[in-house]
């Protein structure tokens, strides 16, 4: 009879045991499925970007060129984008009532992935009439920079008395858009 109750013992053991490990088997394929799931909503929704990417470049590009449009010079090339950076400047100069003595051209950079275009300025006039031309050229658009800038001030006989003579050299930049990159430019760093 001992038999028996050791029979029916091990007997239970092993169906609770069996049972265990059906039931960790189990709850181990019911998790992977739901990590299956997870994954393939995933993926469904990874493919539905990919498959949106050509619009959602388009709404970039849109926003971009709405929103950036006056933040870069616009012309078919780097020389033209300086004529029209020229002109700007000489606007602003003759507005804050500045000399404008002689205008170069600065070979075009690349910094930072940006391409700029740049004028190298000499201008004369008063204190008051040199530094409302340096706020007009830093407050425009597109973004104009203020590169290198030398000031000169000299003591000229006047008439009657000796009046002061004041110059400016600036190297002003500014980014523009090429259909391609200017190569093998680089500023210094």
């Amino acid at each position: 009879m001992m038999m028996f109750r050791w029979g029916r013992l091990l007997s239970f053991l092993a169906l609770a045991f069996a049972l265990a490990v059906f039931y960790a088997g189990a709850r181990h394929f019911q998790m992977r499925s739901a990590e299956i799931i997870q994954q393939r909503h995933t993926l469904g929704s990874l493919e539905t970007l990919v498959g949106r990417a050509g619009e959602v470049e388009r709404l970039l590009s849109a926003y971009d060129a709405g929103h950036n449009a006056d933040l870069f010079l616009n012309a078919p090339s780097p020389a033209m984008m300086s004529a029209q950076l020229q002109r700007q400047l000489q606007q602003s100069i003759a507005a804050s009532q500045a000399r404008f003595l002689r205008a170069s051209e600065i070979a075009p950079v690349r910094r930072d992935g940006i391409d700029f275009a740049g004028v190298r300025l000499e201008l004369s006039g008063t204190i008051e009439s040199l530094a409302k031309t340096v706020i007009a050229i830093e407050s425009a658009r597109p973004l104009l920079s203020i590169e290198r800038a030398e000031f000169n001030s000299d003591l000229v006989s006047g008439q009657t008395e000796r009046v002061p003579l004041h110059s400016l050299t600036i190297d002003v930049t500014a980014p523009m858009r090429l259909p391609q990159p200017i190569a093998g430019k680089a500023v210094p760093q």
